[in-house]
C-alpha cells in the first residue's frame, strides 16, 4: 500500500485493509493516534494524504476540525470543505462543537448547504470523534446490522441538524424535508413547490436563495 507520493486527497487505487484506518502522518505521536490504538482498530500512519486526515475505508474520507481551528480559521475552512467536496463523493467532516465554537459551527452548517458530498458530524471531543471513526471502520468490515444502523443514525442526525439551521425551519419541518428529499443534495435540487408545501413560501424562498447564491 504505497501512497506516500500522492499529493491529492485520493487513494488512487490503494486499498484500506479491513479493521484498519489510514491516519495522516501529522498525527504521529498525537493523543488522537493513541486513542485510535486503544479502540482495537489498527492505525496505519501515512504521508501524502493531502487534506484528508483519515480513511476509514476505500470509499470514506474523514477530516477532523477541532474547536480552535473552527474558531480561528473560519474562511479557510470553507475553502477546505469546497476542495474536500470536489475530491470525494463520500466525505465526512468531524467538527468539535462546544459552547465556545457553536456559533461558528452554525455558520459552517449554512455553508455546507452549498456543497453536496460532505457530511458534517458534530462531536464534543477528540474522544467522541475517534469513537465515531471506529464505528465507520467496523461498518466496513462487519456484516452485523448494529454498526451500520449506528452510522445511519449519526449521519441522519447530522443532516437533520444542518437543515434545522435554516431560518424559520424548526425540527418538525426539518424532519419532513429530510423525509421528502432524503439528503441535502436532493434538497438543493428539489422542486420549489414541494419545499413550499412543507415549510411555507418564506422558508422555501430562503432555501432556494441559499442554493441559487452558490451557483
Amino acid at each position: 500500500m504505497n501512497i506516500s507520493n500522492l499529493s491529492q486527497p485520493s487513494l488512487k487505487g490503494a486499498r484500506v485493509p479491513p479493521g484498519h484506518v489510514l491516519v495522516h502522518a501529522k498525527f504521529q505521536g498525537n493523543q488522537i493516534l493513541h486513542l485510535i490504538q486503544d479502540t482495537g482498530i489498527k492505525p496505519v500512519v501515512q504521508e501524502g494524504l493531502g487534506i484528508v486526515d483519515f480513511y476509514s475505508s476505500n470509499q470514506t474520507a474523514v477530516i477532523w476540525i477541532p474547536e480552535e481551528v473552527l474558531v480561528a480559521k473560519e474562511s479557510s475552512l470553507q475553502k477546505k470543505l469546497t476542495k474536500f467536496d470536489k475530491g470525494f463523493c463520500n466525505g465526512i467532516a468531524c467538527i468539535q462543537v462546544t459552547n465556545v465554537s457553536h456559533q461558528y459551527y452554525k455558520k459552517l452548517q449554512l455553508f455546507a448547504l452549498t456543497i453536496s458530498n460532505v457530511t458534517l458530524v458534530p462531536v464534543k471531543s477528540s474522544m467522541e470523534m475517534v469513537k465515531f471513526l471506529t464505528h465507520l471502520v467496523y461498518s466496513e468490515c462487519s456484516s452485523t446490522q448494529t454498526f451500520r444502523s449506528a452510522i445511519a443514525v449519526d449521519l441522519n442526525e447530522c443532516v437533520l441538524g444542518t437543515i434545522k439551521v435554516i431560518p424559520t425551519v424548526g425540527e418538525k419541518k426539518a424532519k419532513e424535508l429530510l423525509e421528502r428529499f432524503q439528503s441535502l443534495a436532493e434538497l438543493c435540487n428539489g422542486p420549489f413547490e414541494d419545499m413550499r408545501t412543507i415549510v411555507g413560501s418564506t422558508a422555501a424562498q430562503h432555501i432556494r436563495s441559499l442554493f441559487d447564491t452558490s451557483s
